[in-house]
C-alpha cells in the first residue's frame, strides 16, 4: 500500500519513502517550503495536501515576505 493512500499526513521516513528520496532531502525540502509540515510532540508530519502538490508539480504558495 503507498503511504500516501493512508488519508493521514505522513511522517518523515514515510514521506522518504513516497517520494523516494532520503530523509535529509526531506528536511531540505522543508526547509525550502517545498512541503509543509508541523510537529506532533516531537515528531514531525508534512501535510498529505504539500505531497500531492509536489508531486503534481504545482508551486508551493508564497509564504510571506520578511
Amino acid at each position: 500500500m503507498n503511504p500516501t493512500d493512508l488519508g493521514r499526513d505522513l511522517t518523515i521516513a514515510e514521506t522518504s519513502a513516497a517520494l523516494n528520496v532520503t530523509n535529509p532531502t526531506i528536511y531540505k525540502m522543508i526547509a525550502r517550503g517545498d512541503l509543509d509540515s508541523y510537529t506532533v510532540g516531537r515528531a514531525r508530519r508534512i501535510t498529505q495536501e504539500s505531497i500531492q502538490r509536489l508531486r503534481s508539480g504545482q508551486p508551493a504558495p508564497k509564504r510571506g515576505v520578511r
